[in-house]
């Protein structure tokens, strides 16, 4: 009797130890297969798209003449989509 329970118990630590190493081969093989893409390589894979240009009827803010694009270039833009009725 005491023999059946300890085949058990090994058999139960065989699998156990097997699951566990067969998970972390698998883990080890999708990391190396994804790598790490450089900045160059994002913007081939998404395509160059241009922005739109401002459209002419907006009201400014804090500013006398409209921007373009060209003025904004490589600098930090916030835009402020405000409503002022109830959306409920």
């Amino acid at each position: 009797m005491l023999q059946v329970i300890m085949k058990k118990k090994i058999v139960i630590f065989i699998l156990t130890l097997t699951l566990i190493f067969s998970t972390l081969l698998v883990c080890q093989e999708r990391d190396k297969k994804s790598k790490k893409l450089s900045k160059e390589e994002i913007l081939l894979l998404m395509g160059k798209k241009e922005a739109y240009p401002f459209p002419s009827n907006i009201e400014w803010l804090n500013t006398k003449n409209p921007l373009s694009l060209k003025e904004l270039r490589g600098k930090f833009v916030l835009l402020d989509f405000w409503t002022y009725c109830c959306i409920n």
